[in-house]
């Protein structure tokens, strides 16, 4: 019989926890600020909140335009512009601020903004108007989920 040797076996214990504990800090690393990004993301968008004020937003048939009244919440963020989707049932349309319209947006808690969009830019017969607010993280801007959808009514 050979005399053969290895590593001992507490030896190769030792090595395999060491290897495994190297492993599970390179995986940390790169998923614990992954993660806190998505959250601090998220959470932006949380609390931004931009609605369209329904009795003060309309469909002017005479001038051909969509006037869209939108209001801030009470929350701070930092708000970039602001996404504006208008429908009438059969046509979807999607403006952003600073794109097509005026590159104006309510600055202050529960400043309000208003929107004339001419039926170039928008579409004809208007009847529902979503908004999400586009908002600044870090150096990057992100579209948030809508946080008002509206009936508007013809203008009188």
């Amino acid at each position: 019989m050979k005399n053969k040797k290895g590593i001992e076996p507490v030896i190769a214990t030792v090595l395999l926890i060491v290897i495994t504990i190297v492993a599970v800090a390179l995986v940390v690393s790169f998923i614990v600020p992954f993660v806190q990004k998505q959250l601090q993301s998220s959470q932006v968008c949380y609390n931004a909140r931009i609605e369209v004020k329904a009795d003060e937003s309309c469909w002017d048939s005479v001038k051909n335009v969509t006037i869209v009244k939108v209001t801030r919440g009470a929350e701070d963020f930092q708000l970039a512009g602001i996404y504006i989707k208008l429908g009438n049932g059969t046509t979807t349309k999607v403006l952003t601020t600073c794109d097509k319209l005026e590159c104006t947006w309510p600055g202050d808690k529960f400043a309000e903004s208003l929107y004339t969009i001419n039926k170039d830019i928008g579409i004809m017969n208007t009847n529902s108007v979503a908004v999400a607010p586009i908002v600044q993280v870090g150096q990057t801007n992100k579209v948030c989920d809508v946080t008002s959808q509206v009936t508007i009514q013809p203008c009188t």
